[in-house]
């Protein structure tokens, strides 16, 4: 029906709108759990399909991929030289071989490998670089405003041209009303406002931005500017 989805995405929306307006944990933790659900759905739809894989250690990789996007921006990872993200990786491939030893000899290996790394790069790694976004310096608000507008836009539009116009369905055993006639519009219209939004202020964008050391005076004025964990705990 479409009312509650129009509840749903009127009372998520101003969620992740306030989220997005102050930034660091807040944002963080909207992220971070929208990641979790996509990596939990990629690996149900996986496993229905006939994909083995480990949920488990592909959830638990994600949202540690996910903080450590977070915290190499900080002063707090300059211990460990801003290689949290590197680190990670490689933890999760000797989790993953373990985890296959300790259970014996099995001709699904590799595919258990594969598609829960995937899970964690398609996914986690994928939408982790929205944290990255928001605190770019200046204007990574106003970019992450515009980037979800645009995604929003584009699919009420796919979604009323796809009702109306769609015959050709892409993936009907997993999303039976998505079509190629509405995912098409949707990408027009989200490219053309895209184009539209952006071209006027181009000249105007900055050549460089400093993540990790942003000006007192922009720092006052985005309450998402991060400073560190501990200050932008003491800042919320």
């Amino acid at each position: 029906m479409l009312l509650p989805r129009i509840l749903t995405g009127l009372v998520g929306g101003a969620v992740l709108l306030g989220a997005i307006y102050f930034g660091s944990l807040p944002f963080l933790f909207i992220v971070l759990g929208i990641i979790l659900v996509g990596v939990r759905e990629f690996y149900s739809l996986a496993q229905e399909t006939g994909y083995p894989c480990y949920p488990a250690v592909g959830l638990f990789a994600s949202a540690l991929m996910v903080l450590s996007v977070y915290f190499n921006g900080v002063s707090f990872a300059q211990v460990t030289e801003n290689q949290l993200t590197a680190a990670l990786t490689a933890l999760l491939l000797v989790v993953i071989i373990f985890r296959s030893l300790a259970r014996g000899p099995a001709d699904t290996s590799l595919s258990e490998w594969s598609v829960t790394f995937m899970g964690v790069f398609y996914v986690a790694w994928s939408l982790s670089h929205l944290v990255l976004i928001r605190d770019l310096r200046p204007g990574g608000r106003n970019i992450t405003y515009l980037l979800f507008a645009m995604i929003w836009a584009e699919d009420i539009f796919a979604y009323f041209i796809g009702s109306r116009w769609g015959r050709h369905k892409i993936a009907e055993s997993i999303s039976p009303k998505k079509s190629w006639e509405g995912t098409i519009a949707g990408f027009i219209d989200k490219d053309g406002r895209s184009i539209i939004s952006v071209m006027p202020n181009v000249s105007k964008m900055p050549r460089s931005s400093n993540r990790t050391a942003p000006s007192k005076e922009r720092s006052q004025s985005d309450p998402g500017s991060r400073r560190g964990p501990a200050e932008s705990a003491r800042s919320l």
